[in-house]
């Protein structure tokens, strides 16, 4: 999901200012949403886990060992490509209602939706920054 001029105006007016659609649509122009998402993307990488090996220094026993865990399906991690740190432990299929097993097949497509996800939000984050500090700067 792209950032749009209307979406700036809308943060802006929450917090009192006022800029028109020409403004924030000028402050998005040579913004490549597109290249920021791309690069938030490679920053991640999934996986599915094993159950064998630690997990940032926690043994397996101890993370099959959570009420969460169900050791008969499939868990996935995300990992921080620049460390290697897991920054999601997932023991089921996100978002979903109630604790929904992940089997061999659904543990992928869950695992590159949520990494999708998260790539999204942080340039969502990071293109709307850009966006506010060019809109400051012709104040």
């Amino acid at each position: 999901m792209a950032i749009s001029p209307d979406f700036i105006v809308n943060v802006l007016a929450r917090q009192g200012r006022v800029v028109t659609i020409t403004e924030a649509q000028a402050a998005l122009a040579g913004i490549d949403q597109s290249a920021i998402e791309a690069e938030e993307k490679s920053k991640f990488k999934y996986e599915v886990w094993d159950k064998k090996s630690d997990i940032n220094g926690v043994s397996a026993k101890t993370m099959l060992a959570r009420s969460d865990v169900d050791p008969n399906a499939e868990i996935y991690l995300i990992r921080d490509t620049a460390t290697n740190n897991v920054i999601y432990f997932q023991p089921h299929a996100p978002q979903e209602t109630g604790f929904v097993r992940m089997d061999g097949t659904s543990v992928h497509d869950y695992a590159k939706k949520h990494l999708n996800e998260i790539a999204i939000q942080r340039a969502n984050m990071l293109i709307l920054n850009q966006a506010l500090k060019r809109l400051a700067n012709k104040s």
